[in-house]
């Protein structure tokens, strides 16, 4: 033998024996299980027994039989087991072996007296006098009226502002809770990424120090069905039969409610009594939730916090390196949880060097703090021509500056930003050379070349850094070694890629260091 309680809206729970197998449900007359509902099909769903064992079947309604949220699939048994909730168009049905207590399908005006806890749709829930056993939509509460709690929740608005860190929210919170309302333990957990399941925030107890274990199935059908539930009994909740936990701590009474911000559930609040069943009152819950609607709201201004601090942090870090887009791009991928590790792959890319011409004699001129300050004012000069056309600063090396366009960002006219770039750089060091004393004014050389590079992170297991490696480098450093002092000279392929966007002059094949055959080599004409 089986059951259902059934709830239709604008109808009260009634309760229907499954007397034969199978038993069939769907809109048309004649049917086992009538539902006055249009979402329902005419021929809908049937129950029927597999051996020992209840299942259900979907008939290809058009709409679906959803059991525990999943919908089914047409016309394959699925198991039922005691306190599963099925959907079938607006109406939801939940299967129990045994008859259920007399209070799950009393008048809800006569739930004062009940033993386990109501289920009710969480958009009709009707106004209840003082029913200890309901369960509600945590956005249907209203804030209690009792003048103790309206003292409790002004007090904890007025900490949470004062809140620095997420365990300060929660210890707040629960002092609170403990201070009025009969709880014996009580807990707050917070929900994890992916499949992280639920993580201990804090935890509380009256007596003793043993952590406080929460029951899966209340917490997991809060999570599951966005709602703040109360039960007066949870040992004989016939919902939760199969929750080990209920009766291994001899769970009498409990609250649990979501900690729910906007769009998405933060966690919950859980509280439980394991020696008085009618222990807590709805005033009580409507407490609690107003409780953990704030605790959310803290929650997740303290996280929004510590992300933009985290990322103002990597932002000042990445735009030592970067252009702006680029360190929005890496930004954005952070945020959207996308990955940026940066494999070792072949790409086409253009290399750009510069340096100061005659920095050895300069430097013996000078003291150490002087030198850093030369540099600095180089380096912010010219690193300010590469972000502005989409560069990245690769290093400094000494006084020399090594860039790359692009890569990571691929761009597809990174010959041309470099040029712009390097002849950018040779105007911030001249625009710079009037406010200087004569004998620190300098000029640069800079070397650009564009070629196959092997591209990515490269180091040790304790520190990498992505960088570029191969001949078009190579030749880029040996163009800037060879280049006069103000001038800017390019390899033959950055040549071929921009010949039409500026005017060179054509040096001829010239010789360069380590390359046994002569490279053509042409000056940017500004």
């Amino acid at each position: 033998m089986a059951w259902l309680v059934v709830n239709e809206e604008g109808q009260s729970p009634r309760i229907v024996e499954i007397a034969t197998a199978p038993f069939r449900i769907g809109r048309r007359a004649g049917n086992d299980l009538v539902l006055n509902d249009y979402g329902a099909s005419r021929e809908h769903s049937r129950i029927e027994q597999d051996g020992p064992h209840w299942c259900l079947v979907d008939l290809g309604a058009a709409n679906g039989t959803h059991l525990n949220g999943q919908r089914l699939e047409p016309n394959a048994l699925a198991r039922l087991e005691p306190g599963d909730e099925i959907r079938i168009g607006h109406a939801t049905l939940h299967f129990f072996e045994k008859r259920p207590a007399t209070a799950m399908i009393e008048a809800l005006e006569e739930a004062e007296e009940a033993d386990a806890t109501r289920v009710l749709p969480a958009g009709r829930a009707p106004s209840f006098a003082r029913s200890p056993d309901f369960v509600r939509s945590a956005t249907e509460i209203a804030l209690p009226k009792r003048v103790e709690y309206f003292t409790v929740l002004h007090e904890l608005a007025k900490l949470l502002l004062a809140a620095r860190s997420l365990r300060d929210i929660g210890e707040t919170a629960l002092d609170l809770l403990f201070r009025v309302v009969p709880v014996e333990r009580g807990a707050i957990v917070l929900t994890g990424t992916g499949d992280g399941g639920l993580t201990s925030l804090v935890q509380r107890m009256r007596k003793g120090s043993d952590p406080v274990t929460i029951s899966q199935t209340i917490s997991n059908w809060v999570l599951r069905e966005r709602v703040a539930i109360i039960t007066s009994d949870a040992r004989h909740d016939p919902r939760f039969q199969r929750g080990e936990s209920i009766h291994l701590f001899h769970i009498r009474s409990a609250m649990c409610v979501p900690l729910w911000s906007e769009t998405d559930t933060q966690g919950l609040i859980y509280l439980d009594n394991l020696f008085d069943a009618h222990a807590f009152t709805e005033e009580e819950l409507e407490l609690v939730t107003a409780v953990a609607n704030q605790v959310a709201i803290g929650i997740r201004q303290i996280r929004q916090a510590e992300q933009i601090r985290d990322e103002a942090i990597i932002r000042a870090n990445l735009s030592r390196y970067h252009s702006p887009d680029v360190v929005e791009m890496i930004l954005r991928h952070s945020r959207e949880g996308r990955s940026m590790d940066i494999e070792v792959t072949e790409e086409v890319v253009t290399v750009l060097f510069a340096d100061i011409s005659g920095f050895t004699s300069i430097s013996e001129r000078l003291t150490p703090a002087e030198i850093a300050a030369l540099l600095n004012q180089f380096f912010d000069r010219t690193t300010r021509a590469i972000f502005a056309f989409k560069g990245s600063v690769n290093k400094y090396i000494g006084d020399a500056i090594m860039a790359i366009f692009g890569a990571p960002i691929p761009t597809g006219n990174h010959p041309e930003l470099a040029v712009r770039a390097a002849l950018g750089m040779q105007e911030e060091v001249a625009a710079v050379q009037p406010t200087l004393p004569a004998d620190r004014r300098f000029r640069i050389r800079i070397g650009v070349n564009t070629g196959r590079v092997v591209a990515g992170n490269i180091g040790s297991t304790q520190r990498m850094e992505f960088t570029v490696l191969g001949d078009a480098v190579n030749v880029a450093q040996r163009l800037e070694s060879i280049c006069e002092p103000g001038k800017v000279y390019v390899g033959e392929e950055t040549y071929l890629k921009t010949r039409d966007l500026f005017q060179f002059r054509d040096l001829g094949e010239l010789s360069l260091k380590g390359k046994q055959q002569q490279i053509r080599v042409y000056e940017v004409v500004p």
